[in-house]
């Protein structure tokens, strides 16, 4: 708890903030850290909207950008108040969690799928 803790009140204080190893990253690696050495010493097990994201991570990494600029531009018409600041990240993270999830599921599966069965011999699967 006391990582989250810290983490939270470099994030809220703006202290250390910035962009390298020196910065973020030093609270980022202790959090990640203690976490996953929680996990293993108590075996708590991951929320499932938490393991939904990771099955979708690489489906998040590439349609992250086109859902950015897909809000920014529906966005821009509404006035340029809400093409920044809070309601514009939410908008962005949830039309980016939706495109991720309809990408992982329709497109990325079948296709590892397809490549798997083609490129595998069939004891193998």
């Amino acid at each position: 708890w006391l990582c989250i803790i810290l983490f939270a009140w470099q994030y809220l204080s703006g202290f250390n903030a910035g962009v390298s190893i020196n910065k973020w990253g030093i609270f980022s690696c202790l959090l990640l850290f203690f976490m996953t050495l929680r996990e293993k010493i108590f075996g708590c097990n991951a929320p499932k909207f938490l393991v939904f994201l990771g099955e979708i991570s690489f489906s998040i990494y590439l349609m992250h950008p086109i859902a950015k600029e897909m809000v920014y531009a529906v966005l821009r018409n509404a006035g340029d108040k809400y093409t920044s600041g809070f309601v514009f990240g939410i908008t962005c993270v949830a039309i980016t969690i939706v495109l991720s999830a309809a990408t992982h599921r329709f497109i990325e599966l079948r296709v590892s799928n397809a490549i798997k069965y083609k490129l595998l011999p069939a004891k193998a699967q």
